[in-house]
């Protein structure tokens, strides 16, 4: 068995605590650690007034919140908000998993933002770098050690709910054919799926879970947001950056520019920026 955590400071001696945090910040970071645990090993169930998020790295654990039980597996993570008792239960050998604790005055704020609840989810192989620097930091027990943890927590909050997409998935896929290939005027959505040896409804399904967006209107931002780049910090002319963004004809080009943005394709040479 293997743990190992590290505090903002120490809390076995309770006169060393700052009487005031060292820095203002909407998130800081309370404590911050790496446990490899045998099967029936099991954390003190004690009720704790911060918000923890579990990262699992080997093995499985039963975690237990609001009368459900939840299991945490390699690459998923799970949450246990201000006031849950920590139940947590090693399910077999080697469950092991990194972890990091949250605290501060806009807590309540965060949770609320990043939608954090009761519920496992994947996020994809653990950054056991990130989790080290915050411990790293943590040590350093100074503003800037606090400041530096603090950005490697949220770093982590992002990352968790980020996720990761699946090399060689159908998005993954997706796009790499779209960005190679946006500059055609014929490419159609058709095309994609028949390239991609799929049907439409499987790339349609695919795109919209990863992106929020169909296919076509992902092509069409994609498009565009060449088209304001190439406008703003290119020399090309117009009818260029319209053929290489896939617009065979300038003057539909321009159309689409106006009714996007409200501007015409020559405010966004002349307004760069």
């Amino acid at each position: 068995m293997f743990f190992t955590a590290k505090y903002r400071y120490n809390v076995s001696f309770p006169h060393e605590k700052p009487k005031a945090v060292l820095i203002h910040s909407p998130l800081h970071v309370r404590s911050c650690g790496h446990y490899r645990t045998a099967k029936g090993w099991r954390d003190a169930a004690v009720a704790k007034n911060f918000l923890q998020l579990y990262w699992g790295v080997a093995g499985s654990g039963l975690f237990r919140a609001e009368e459900k039980e939840f299991i945490l597996k390699p690459n998923t993570v799970f949450f246990f908000l201000p006031g849950d008792v920590h139940d947590i239960t090693a399910l077999e050998d080697g469950f092991e998993y990194q972890w990091i604790a949250f605290d501060g005055d806009n807590l309540d704020n965060t949770i609320a933002q990043f939608h954090i609840k009761h519920e496992v989810r994947y996020a994809g192989k653990a950054p056991l770098e990130i989790f080290e620097d915050a411990r790293n930091n943590l040590c350093n027990f100074s503003q800037r050690g606090e400041y530096l943890a603090a950005a490697n927590g949220f770093t982590l909050l992002s990352m968790a709910f980020a996720g990761t997409t699946l090399q060689g998935s159908v998005f993954e896929r997706f796009l790499g054919y779209v960005r190679k290939n946006y500059s055609n005027p014929n490419l159609t959505m058709e095309a994609v799926a028949h390239a991609l040896k799929i049907n439409r409804i499987t790339l349609l399904r695919a795109v919209l879970k990863e992106s929020g967006m169909s296919p076509k209107k992902y092509l069409d931002m994609l498009r565009m947001r060449e088209a304001l780049s190439l406008l703003r910090e290119s020399s090309f002319s117009i009818k260029e950056i319209a053929a290489s963004i896939g617009f065979s004809n300038s003057n539909y080009f321009a159309k689409v520019i106006l009714k996007k943005t409200g501007k015409p394709p020559s405010f966004h040479r002349t307004n760069r920026g």
